[in-house]
């Protein structure tokens, strides 16, 4: 009989546990013909409930935002180096003007890294505002930790010169003559 109640009065011990009404919880069991032991597994099922709770959410939640990162990475990758790609024309005119190698690649990657610059300092004043927003979600961290802000920037950085200076390489190592050619 005991086992029963368990089973049909746990969800509700649980919810009330996390609500902040512990003695409400145990006065109704208690009412309810539990014995201490019963209580206390179940009052025990209900704090592990909880401890847990907030961790699984930070874990989800940092999950989706690593996944999120890896999105905006590919995302940023491709954007840039089909930008660079359109440049092809662009970039072999100027190698047969006389540009060197060095001097495309140079070009490219400082505009890349402008539209980096401005994106990041965009992207990171709307997640220092939206993260108070955000502050109930977390567990054991602060919405400020400079570690995830620099990680974030780093990958972002990574991503957006690699996107630049892959297409750049390649574009300034094409005879101008070919490219002009092709196009």
């Amino acid at each position: 009989m005991e086992q029963e109640q368990g089973n049909l009065v746990s969800p509700s011990v649980e919810v009330l546990v996390v609500e902040g009404e512990l003695v409400t919880a145990i006065r109704r069991l208690a009412d309810c013909g539990w014995g201490t032991k019963a209580i206390a597994r179940e009052l025990a099922i209900a704090r592990n409930t909880v401890r847990r709770y907030p961790r699984f959410r930070t874990q989800l939640t940092a999950a989706f935002g690593g996944m999120a990162l890896l999105l905006s990475a590919l995302g940023i990758f491709s954007v840039l180096a089909y930008l660079v790609g359109q440049r092809t024309r662009e970039l072999a005119v100027r190698r047969a003007v006389g540009a060197g190698s060095a001097d495309v690649i140079r070009l490219v990657v400082g505009q890349g890294l402008r539209l980096l610059a401005f994106g990041l300092l965009l992207g990171l004043t709307s997640a220092l505002v939206g993260s108070r927003l955000l502050t109930g979600l977390l567990y054991e961290t602060s919405p400020w930790d400079f570690i995830t802000y620099a990680s974030v920037v780093g990958v972002l950085t990574v991503a957006a010169t690699l996107a630049m200076l892959l297409p750049a390489i390649r574009a300034a190592a094409i005879d101008p003559l070919i490219a002009l050619r092709h196009e």
